[in-house]
């Protein structure tokens, strides 16, 4: 009888912290507070800590055309988004690292330039 009253209530623990994540916690517009035109800052949470990053967003198109493995598989959909908004890989981890630690990738640039990381 115990192992059951043990199993219902971790279940309506995982349905609790769903609920709190999925209506009161949830990332959204409102963790962005617009400094001026160009300035924002980031609120966001990761393990019931705050954290605040300032972005100052920069005008015009990505300076970043491709993004691909090293058997030409295109994964830019895949790596931008982890860049930041300037593409200055604002993150601790670059994503490539993680994700693809044993391929090289290459990075095209729309002026012509080519970046291999290896």
């Amino acid at each position: 009888m115990s192992n059951y009253l043990l199993l219902l209530f971790d279940y309506i623990t995982v349905f609790n912290n769903y609920l709190y994540d999925r209506f009161i916690n949830q990332p959204n517009s409102s963790n962005v507070e617009k400094i001026d035109k160009e300035h924002f800052v980031v609120n966001y949470k990761i393990n019931n800590k705050e954290y605040k990053m300032m972005v100052k967003l920069k005008k015009g198109p990505s300076s970043i055309y491709k993004v691909s493995k090293e058997d030409g598989t295109e994964i830019t959909d895949v790596v931008i988004p982890y860049l930041g908004p300037n593409h200055e890989w604002i993150h601790c981890v670059h994503p490539y690292t993680y994700f693809f630690p044993e391929q090289k990738l290459t990075i095209h640039y729309i002026n012509g330039e080519t970046y291999i990381h290896l």
